[in-house]
């Protein structure tokens, strides 16, 4: 499996140095493709009204732009935000259960 693994990735690391295949296109598309699952997670809805596009916040708030993609901007801003957040507590309550001594209480054996 390492074989092929090695063989698959010469032959991209070919292509891409070849032109053959474009790096900055892939990372356009992976960008997009990023914002629309992010833009797809988001548990409320954009809508128009009297000219203006909105979407209620998680806090209840709502936002309120002239156009779509502002408001699709500020999602995918909130939506980082929350993945960050996500991440971050798992690795702050281990960091912290090890320095409020939990093993360190333990008897001795």
């Amino acid at each position: 499996m390492t074989d092929h693994f090695t063989i698959d990735s010469e032959i991209l690391n070919y292509a891409i140095a070849a032109g053959i295949i474009d790096f900055g296109s892939i990372r356009t598309q992976y960008e997009e493709c990023e914002r629309m699952n992010l833009l797809d997670s988001y548990e409320y809805k954009i809508f128009e009204s009297g000219g203006r596009w909105y979407c209620r916040l998680p806090d209840g708030r709502r936002i309120k732009r002239k156009n779509r993609e502002d408001v699709e901007n500020e999602i995918i801003k909130i939506q980082k935000e929350r993945k960050k957040k996500r991440r971050s507590p798992n690795a702050k309550s281990r960091k912290t259960s090890s320095q409020n001594g939990i093993w360190q209480n333990s008897p001795a054996g």
